[in-house]
């Protein structure tokens, strides 16, 4: 007997386009046969696949497995992977301060957090400070 199942490595949320590492966490008998279909189009017969999403959304990850004897098994996650498109904007800066004058960007994170973009300059600020 085999029982599908799988994991991410990197987390189940990331930034567009993002890599996302999944690992094969099947048990039972030893797996020799893989399927992963990851809600976007594309599969792999990989036993622990990178896939990258290049498209925001949120995806049904599919695993299906086959042992020696041809018994097999699918495990599927609804909604397991959810791909974020950074919203950015533009903004001029008069403050002169530390970072100079010039164009920024400000990019908008989940958990309310936000990056500050100006060449090779970022910093990351928590919500109430911008």
């Amino acid at each position: 007997m085999i029982i599908a199942d799988f994991n991410t490595v990197t987390g189940k949320t990331g930034y567009c386009p993002d890599s996302i590492y999944f690992e094969d966490a099947s048990s039972g008998s030893e797996s020799v046969l893989w399927e992963w279909d990851f809600g976007d189009g594309r599969i792999s017969d990989e036993k622990n696949p990178v896939h990258i999403y290049a498209v925001e959304g949120i995806y049904t990850v599919s695993l299906t497995v086959w042992n020696e004897e041809g018994e097999q098994d699918t495990k599927t996650k609804s909604n397991y992977i959810t791909i974020v498109d950074l919203d950015k904007a533009e903004f001029e800066l008069y403050n002169q301060g530390i970072y100079g004058r010039g164009t920024y960007h400000l990019v908008n994170l989940p958990e309310g957090k936000k990056i500050f973009e100006k060449e090779s300059i970022t910093r990351i600020f928590e919500k109430e400070s911008i």
